[in-house]
């Protein structure tokens, strides 16, 4: 008969052969990222690392667009490219480029000098010193690739916290599949190690923000929202996630609006706490509000104003009815009055409220029911809106994850987010615009983000309502 030490032995056991495993496959990404990754963001976030570890990283707003980089194309071929966009992250992204700027700098001395020419503001061609760090390299992508990489392992340990207090009875194997699924699914394992991205830099958080609400640590919670909030701005899409966290006391049974407030109150003053003090230093110079247009106004509402951009969802299906998919169309177009904007973020608005709807009706205040409204908002908020990129399939993974372990039938949609994802992460690898074969996947893509949006909210609606375990009533973990 196996002990309790025993159990805890085999249960650390499997999470160290997880972890290995996440590390290994990740390491092979690395490998073949300069060959096959998509490259663009890669260069512009390794220019912005060495640009904020040389001048400060409250500096790395200043590195002026056009800045040119040394890139190696394989072979042994470098080329001078020029950075299309200036820093566009908040403030603690600028502190993790800084780190990722020093360690790179620790790991390759080597700098290439030289000179490019170009054309200038007046048409006319001229000849600019080029000395930088050699971009898309093994080393560059390592560190690239690292701080995304940490995040993946706290944001695997985050969802077996999430699948420990979703679940009636405590199940370690299970607690090991949300960990395991999420460290090792291939959309995860992309993002951070081959494409060299930062979504789980705030996902990885914005995980524990749930995990925390739902122990009723709302001070920590609204902290860590707050960090989110200042590492990206697609930390908003998880807003009504954290409100409905704190709204669910007054939605318990015998609970009253009163009882929201301490939660509300807790988590707005500790997210205001963390933004204030990570914006500070960024906010002293003549400058001060810069950032704020830069990380906030430009993303969301100014830059990329089309239908979409490689995102496989409504707007992708909208785009092939008219033309042809992929064609970049303009989001401010007008459709009887109003914009294309206008429409898809009022059917984020319709789809937020049939989340919580939904989620309410098959769960009531469970804790199941803020994961499930977490996975339905982030994947309302890729298929519904417009201005939405490839990677915001991203965001409802690991939520989804959580909950395909307590809600079967979302086992189904798991799936099928899983291909879409990865098929979405790795689109510069098949996706092209002249191939009928291309397009006809990438419409059947679409229709798989629409069709498994709505299968999760019908699986919620249809059936037996309020299927809650025995922690109903009580929304804590």
């Amino acid at each position: 008969m196996a002990t309790s030490s025993d159990s805890r032995r085999r249960y650390w056991l499997a999470l160290a052969v997880c972890i290995l495993a996440a590390l290994l496959v990740r390491g092979a990404a690395i490998v073949a990222a300069p060959r096959h990754a998509y490259l663009m963001d890669h260069v512009m976030f390794m220019a912005w690392s060495d640009y904020a570890y040389e001048h400060g990283p409250t500096r790395a707003y200043d590195m002026p667009r056009g800045h040119p980089v040394w890139v190696a194309r394989g072979a042994g071929k470098v080329e001078a490219v020029s950075v299309p966009l200036q820093c566009n992250y908040p403030p603690l992204s600028t502190l993790v480029f800084w780190l990722q700027g020093f360690l790179w700098h620790q790991l390759d001395d080597q700098v290439a000098t030289g000179h490019v020419t170009r054309r200038g503001a007046r048409g006319q061609p001229e000849t600019l010193p080029v000395r930088s760090r050699i971009i898309n390299t093994t080393v560059s992508r390592f560190v690239n690739a690292l701080a995304g990489i940490l995040a993946d392992l706290v944001l695997a340990w985050g969802v077996l916290h999430l699948v420990r207090g979703l679940l009636p009875r405590a199940s370690p194997t299970l607690e090991i599949a949300g960990f395991a699924l999420t460290a090792l699914a291939p959309p995860i394992v992309i993002d951070s190690a081959f494409w060299s991205q930062s979504d789980s830099w705030v996902t990885a958080v914005v995980v524990w923000v749930v995990v925390c609400a739902l122990r009723r640590r709302f001070w920590i919670a609204g902290g860590l929202y707050g960090a989110a909030l200042m590492l990206k701005a697609q930390a908003l899409i998880f807003a009504p996630v954290l409100a409905f966290a704190c709204a669910a006391h007054a939605l318990r049974p015998g609970g009253s609006p009163r009882d929201a407030w301490p939660a509300f109150r807790a988590g707005s003053i500790g997210a205001l706490l963390v933004i204030a003090s990570s914006a500070l230093p960024f906010s002293l110079g003549k400058d001060s509000t810069s950032w704020v247009e830069r990380a906030y106004v430009q993303p969301v509402l100014e830059q990329y104003p089309y239908t979409t951009t490689k995102a496989f969802n409504l707007w992708w299906l909208e785009g092939a009815a008219r033309e042809q998919p992929g064609a970049l169309r303009d989001s401010r177009a007008r459709v009887g009055g109003l914009t294309k904007d206008t429409i898809g973020r009022g059917l984020l608005a319709l789809g937020v409220l049939i989340s919580v709807v939904a989620a309410t009706r098959r769960f009531g205040v469970d804790p199941a029911a803020t994961v499930a409204i977490a996975s339905l908002v982030s994947l309302a908020a890729f298929v519904l809106p417009t201005r939405v990129k490839a990677r915001y399939i991203y965001y409802c993974l690991p939520f989804l994850i959580a909950m395909a372990l307590r809600f079967r039938p979302w086992r189904v949609a798991l799936g099928g987010l899983l291909i879409l994802a990865t098929a979405e992460l790795t689109w510069n690898l098949w996706y092209d615009i002249g191939s009928p074969g291309a397009q006809a996947l990438s419409v059947g893509l679409a229709s798989l983000s629409v069709l498994v949006l709505v299968y999760s909210w019908a699986a919620l609606l249809v059936g037996k309502p309020r299927d809650v375990s025995s922690r109903a009533g009580d929304h804590s973990m």
